[in-house]
């Protein structure tokens, strides 16, 4: 908590770790990062789902009845005005179905979102993890909560549902699972005309393989980076950075 804060990070949770016994207690990954945004409030939120169904790794804060992704932003809404930080001012960050998460949750609250090879598609993802949540959250198939509500599977059918599409950054690489539909995401952004003056790119890595994230120390810079952005005030329109969706390539050296 900073009570001085005029910014805010939300921690969104990846799978957690196959074989972990203590399911009962809620999983706040990265919440030892918290002091790398010393200026900033941070809030770590876990996947609920995890808490009831111990076979379960990830649950993509998918419920059989329930809009998890609009109660998490219920929640962050809350808790920014309560702070008094402006929702311009909230950072998502999260990474694998975390970063699913993040974007879908920075939809609804008009917020930033910072990912790390996120899902954008889960029915994209391994059948294994699908069939585990469909057994033990949804007790019915994934084409059938599609069927009803695609924006809860469906990182750019969450755009459209919401009506808007949020600024973010995703850092990813070639060998990442679910590359491809991370760039069709930007895409899809890029030819829509929902699309603005939000700041939408995927950011492709050297420093990652596969599906693996960013050290701590550039990760954490990332965000920061994103934070600080927020503070500037909007290009217009015909700028050069004004926010073209698109890819570029990043290799920044360790420190």
């Amino acid at each position: 908590m900073n009570d001085q804060s005029d910014g805010m990070v939300v921690l969104m949770s990846n799978a957690v770790v196959p074989g972990r016994e203590d399911r009962q207690f809620p999983a706040f990954h990265r919440w030892s990062w918290a002091m790398s945004w010393p200026d900033s409030h941070v809030l770590a939120i876990a996947d609920p789902a995890l808490r009831d169904n111990p076979a379960l790794d990830g649950a993509w804060y998918l419920d059989a009845t329930h809009d998890t992704i609009h109660a998490v932003a219920e929640v962050v809404a809350v808790e920014a005005e309560h702070r008094g930080i402006p929702l311009d001012r909230v950072i998502y960050y999260g990474s694998s179905l975390g970063g699913f998460a993040a974007l879908c949750a920075a939809s609804v609250t008009r917020c930033h979102a910072v990912v790390e090879v996120p899902q954008i598609d889960f029915q994209n993802w391994f059948p294994g993890a699908i069939k585990r949540v469909e057994e033990h959250v949804l007790q019915g198939s994934i084409m059938e909560l599609r069927a009803q509500h695609p924006e809860r599977v469906d990182v750019w059918e969450r755009f459209l549902y919401e009506g808007h599409i949020p600024s973010f950054t995703i850092l990813t690489n070639e060998l990442d699972k679910s590359f491809q539909d991370q760039l069709e995401l930007v895409s899809q952004v890029r030819e829509h005309e929902l699309y603005s003056h939000s700041r939408a790119e995927v950011v492709i890595t050297a420093q990652a393989r596969g599906h693996q994230v960013l050290v701590k120390d550039v990760a954490t810079a990332i965000v920061r980076e994103a934070l600080d952005r927020t503070r500037e005030p909007e290009a217009p329109p015909s700028s050069v950075s004004s926010g073209e969706p698109g890819v570029r390539w990043w290799r920044r050296r360790r420190r």
